[in-house]
């Protein structure tokens, strides 16, 4: 799994943090927390359920550790959205997932914050059919333990994989 996360995660500046949105919401937004995630106890730990995680009582925002992980991450959530309009976030989160190999949290690098925070555009990037296969491929083979020979992915899926890369790349603050 490392080569997918370094194909597709290179880009981050440091103490930066970002969320893409499935519409453009303006050149700077305030945040405010609202969605209801996988619970997290005192210890910063997951808490699991039979199957999943137990949904948190606590309004929260997440957001990314990186550009390709806030498109990733937004994609998998916007069932036919092709169009990502990315924020930047200067503040540090209050909680860092980022660290569990469980589903994707590592790969999308996922922060969260339990406060309002301001987030500033700073590019978009638009999926075509063949990037948004690719990303449904990363999905299938990053989170699950796999044999690559076992899984039913065309051999071009790699090559894709690095352009979806070079793609997010583009995106730099300005």
């Amino acid at each position: 799994m490392s080569l997918i996360k370094k194909l597709l995660f290179e880009y981050s500046e440091q103490g930066k943090y970002y969320r893409a949105e499935g519409e453009f919401i303006g050149k700077e937004v305030k945040y405010e927390p609202k969605g209801f995630y996988e619970a997290i106890d005192d210890d910063g730990g997951l808490v699991p359920t039979y199957g999943g995680y137990h949904r948190s009582t606590i309004k929260e925002l997440s957001a990314s550790k990186y550009v390709g992980g806030a498109v990733i991450g937004s994609y998998s959530m916007r069932e036919g959205t092709d169009t990502f309009y990315i924020y930047e976030i200067d503040k540090k989160p209050h909680i860092d997932i980022s660290h569990y190999t469980q589903d994707d949290f590592e790969y999308i690098e996922e922060v969260r914050y339990r406060e309002n925070v301001i987030g500033k555009y700073i590019g978009k990037v638009i999926l075509d059919k063949e990037l948004k296969d690719t990303i449904d491929a990363f999905y299938e083979v990053s989170t699950h333990d796999f044999d690559p020979d076992e899984l039913d992915i065309p051999d071009n899926i790699w090559d894709n994989l690095r352009e979806l890369k070079e793609m997010l790349k583009k995106i730099k603050p300005k």
